[in-house]
């Protein structure tokens, strides 16, 4: 994410709209078949790990036999993909015929399998706590990315070589650092009976992926029908911008998850703690101020990177996409459950009802309210998502939690910054400064235990 944010401004510079566009959905078609090389085994190899890391021969033996199977899943699936490839990507994505499969469709498989091992390697590291390592994994990643995709831009100035090589090569390098640490660390073996039951927690979790892969995208689709290209580069690009908000909560909630695991696995009886409560009541926090420091800071640093003026329209409605993101502290308090009860069966569901809900609600609000509502249905949808994680993991597992923390506040701060935006109209720095001073004051003052309490935790030595 944060490769994407930096080579922003230089797509936006050296490549025309058009092949920017492009660009972005090749980009999009990797993420799909990432899903798809890996078969939610980057999920699984974390999760399950918590069940076995006291019996180290048996995490030897599950994760050897996990990385041997991504290994066939990579082995199998990009060779078949260059033989039926072509079909399938006109048939499923390519309906507009301006895409091509070959070349950058079938690099694009490579690149979602490499990127999908590297992530079930670094996924691995977190639940193994070992965030040194899980940093300069990530750091030789960006590196990799942003020197070969730059190299290749400027060689290659207005054409798809750059980017394109710059994420294949790069994808190579993390793929061999990932492979040597699952080797080094667990070996590979084909034991399968150490695996015979993942599908219960895969397929129902890669089923969840490809919906949210949908949800994700399909937003972008029914703008370019209800308005115009310039409108879906647009909110693409403001989309593109949160992508930092998006990152800070990822990095937050792999630390968060490892720990309430923990605590759940040893109070034993499937209920939230106030201990538990505790970390989701942190991450509700800083993802307002997350929120708020976004809304007023990124309309202030774009300027100074991206030069094509055409892109600063959407400051006026940044802020409040950036909003919705507030309201993630209970989509990750309804999640973390299903995930350690590896009940991911209920995810499809879930998502289901929900994309069922967003996609003609996007679409009626599109064509009556134009971006405005395509906000409205983002924020919208992220509060669903919550409500249905809750409906179909409420009967298997007890939740209790302070209702004014979790819910009241964040819906308070969406309100207030919704409330700005119809206000105002544009983006005023004056206005959005003191949302955040006066969101920073108040979150300091009703979080302030919980926030002291979880960074005297984390800021304790690890226990080997």
């Amino acid at each position: 994410m944060a490769s994407g944010l930096v080579l922003l401004p230089f797509y936006t510079d050296l490549l025309s709209i058009g092949t920017y566009g492009i660009l972005m959905l090749y980009i999009v078609f990797g993420l799909i078949m990432q899903v798809l090389t890996t078969y939610a085994l980057d999920a699984y190899i974390g999760v399950h790990f918590i069940d076995v890391k006291d019996k180290p021969q048996e995490a030897r033996n599950m994760i050897g036999a996990v990385t041997g199977l991504l290994l066939v899943l990579g082995i199998v699936i990009i060779p078949l993909s260059g033989l039926v490839g072509r079909p399938v990507f006109d048939v499923t994505y390519n309906t507009a015929g301006n895409l091509d499969f070959y070349p950058w469709g079938f690099m694009s498989v490579a690149v979602g399998f490499f990127n999908g091992f590297f992530k079930a390697a670094t996924n691995l590291m977190v639940f193994r706590q070992e965030p040194g390592r899980f940093l300069w994994f990530n750091v030789a990643n960006f590196i990799l990315t942003i020197g070969i995709s730059l190299s290749g831009l400027y060689m290659f100035p207005g054409e798809l070589n750059g980017p394109m090589y710059g994420r294949l090569l790069s994808g190579v390098g993390i793929f061999l650092m990932a492979l040597w640490f699952l080797w080094s660390n667990y070996g590979i073996n084909f034991k399968f009976r150490y695996i015979k039951g993942l599908h219960k927690f895969c397929a129902p979790y890669l089923v969840y992926l490809i919906l949210v892969w949908l949800v994700a995208n399909v937003d972008r689709i029914i703008i370019n029908d209800a308005m115009s290209e310039a409108k879906v580069g647009l909110y693409d690009f403001a989309v593109r911008c949160t992508l930092l908000i998006d990152l800070l909560q990822n990095g937050l909630i792999a630390a968060v998850n490892p720990v309430v695991f923990t605590i759940w696995k040893n109070n034993n009886d499937n209920s939230a703690t106030t201990e538990s409560n505790r970390y989701f009541n942190v991450f509700t926090a800083a993802s307002i101020i997350f929120a708020a420091g976004f809304s007023f800071l990124i309309p202030l640093c774009i300027p100074l990177v991206v030069k094509n003026t055409a892109y600063y329209e959407s400051f006026a409605f940044m802020g409040a996409l950036a909003s919705g993101f507030a309201l993630r502290g209970l989509y990750h308090y309804f999640l973390s459950p299903i995930l350690y009860l590896k009940k991911t069966k209920l995810l499809p569901i879930a998502f289901a009802f929900s994309a069922a809900l967003q996609i003609p609600l996007t679409m009626w609000l599109a064509r009556h309210y134009q971006i405005d509502g395509v906000i409205w249905a983002s924020i919208i949808v992220k509060a669903i998502q919550a409500l249905f994680l809750y409906l179909v993991i409420r009967p298997h597992f007890k939740f209790r939690f302070n209702v004014f923390k979790l819910f009241l506040l964040p819906v308070a701060f969406v309100i207030s910054t919704i409330a700005l935006w119809q206000w105002t109209g544009s983006y005023n720095w004056m206005m959005y400064g003191l949302l955040l001073l006066t969101t920073g004051a108040g979150i300091a003052v009703i979080y302030h235990r919980e926030i002291k309490q979880t960074l005297n935790k984390f800021a304790q030595p690890k226990q080997l």
